[in-house]
């Protein structure tokens, strides 16, 4: 994808999702299964993503957790999952910066 129209596809692509997503997760524990998920995908980024080495996956994962409920999280997982393997970490990194700060990332 060219350089110059990445920025303005994550722009839409993070436009594109559920009003709703600012919601908390209303007490509604994650599957277990989902947190793995976030934990390992996390890991997986620390490896070819130098800037968030020293961010703690399980807070990451309980960050996400209290913010936003267990289906906002799928549709967000799921937008992410449909781009080039290349530019869903830039995506993940968009949409959940807030909770990578928390958890350790710095800029």
């Amino acid at each position: 994808m060219n350089q110059s129209i990445l920025p303005i596809a994550l722009v839409l692509a993070v436009m594109a999702l559920p009003s709703s997503l600012t919601a908390s997760a209303q007490g509604q524990p994650y599957p277990e299964a989902m947190r793995n998920q976030i934990t390992s995908s996390c890991e997986q980024a620390k490896q070819t993503v130098a800037s968030i080495k020293p961010v703690d996956c399980q807070c990451l994962a309980q960050s996400i957790e209290a913010r936003y409920s267990a289906d906002d999280y799928q549709a967000m997982s799921d937008i992410i999952d449909r781009l080039p393997p290349q530019d869903q970490a830039s995506l993940g990194g968009l949409i959940f910066l807030p909770e990578l700060k928390k958890c350790g990332f710095k800029q």
